[in-house]
C-alpha cells in the first residue's frame, strides 16, 4: 500500500474548510485552502485543488453565476474522482455524489442560464471530525487513471 501522511497544519486547514463549507461560507472555504494548495505536493495538491473547486462551484451557484458553477463543478469532479472513496478524512465519494445531485438540474439546462433555485440541501463537507487528530495519520494514495 502506498501511503502519505497528513501533517497537523493540513488537518487544521481541512477542519476550517469543512466548517466554512458546512455553514455555506464557500468563498471563505476556498480561501482557507489556497495557501495549503500553493505549497502542497502531489497527491495532496490535486486533492486540495478539487476541494477548492467544490467550494468555488457552490459559491458561484450562490451568486447565480451559471457558467462558473458549471465549470467548477465539472473540474471538481475530475480532480477529486481519483481520491474516492475517502482521502484525508473527507468522504470524497459522498461529497461528489451530493455535489453532482445538487448541480444536476443546472447541468441539464441550456448553457447561459443562471442556476435554478436549489431543490436539494446544499452539499456538506463530509469531513470525519476526527480526521488527522493522530499525528502521522497515514492514508492511502489514490491511483491515477491511465
Amino acid at each position: 500500500m502506498n501511503t502519505t501522511t497528513m501533517n497537523d497544519g493540513l488537518a487544521d486547514e481541512l477542519r476550517r474548510w469543512a466548517a466554512h463549507m458546512d455553514q455555506r461560507e464557500y468563498f471563505a472555504a476556498h480561501e482557507v485552502l489556497e495557501g495549503a494548495w500553493l505549497s502542497a505536493r502531489e497527491p495532496d495538491k490535486t486533492f486540495l485543488k478539487g476541494l477548492i473547486h467544490a467550494a468555488v462551484a457552490l459559491y458561484q451557484y450562490q451568486r447565480r453565476n451559471g457558467h462558473g458553477a458549471r465549470v467548477k463543478a465539472l473540474s471538481c469532479t475530475r480532480y477529486l474522482s481519483p481520491y474516492r472513496p475517502e482521502y484525508h478524512g473527507v468522504a470524497v465519494a459522498a461529497l461528489l455524489e451530493e455535489l453532482t445531485q445538487f448541480v444536476g438540474a443546472h447541468l441539464r439546462q441550456p448553457r447561459g442560464l443562471p442556476p435554478p433555485d436549489p431543490k436539494l440541501p446544499w452539499p456538506r463537507s463530509h469531513l470525519d471530525p476526527g480526521a488527522g487528530r493522530a499525528k502521522g495519520h497515514a492514508v492511502e494514495v489514490p491511483r491515477r487513471a491511465a
